[in-house]
């Protein structure tokens, strides 16, 4: 039996600094998330009523509550990261 090790392997992947995949807008992150059918089915229909794509719809929607809702986040919690501005509650 011969002792052969197996020839290597190419790198997969993109190279470092290839923009081949880039999406325009200058969108720099992802989001992903769960829910019902029938919510979506919801949002769907209306992106559709202002002729958007849902991840625009999306975008906007999240937007203006966020816009709605100010105070409603710390800018700068722990470490930077924004917080929701909840009350405390003490437990006596």
């Amino acid at each position: 039996m011969e002792n052969n090790p197996e020839p290597k392997k190419e790198a997969r992947g993109a190279k470092p600094g290839n923009r081949n995949a880039a999406k325009s807008g200058g969108l720099d992150t992802g989001f992903s998330g769960r829910c019902h059918s029938r919510d979506k089915s919801q949002w769907v229909k209306a992106a559709q009523a202002k002729q958007m794509k849902l991840n625009a719809w999306m975008i906007e929607a999240c937007n203006r509550v966020a816009s709605e809702e100010k105070g409603s986040v710390v800018k700068n919690g722990k470490n930077g990261i924004a917080e929701p501005d909840l009350p405390i509650i003490s437990k006596t």
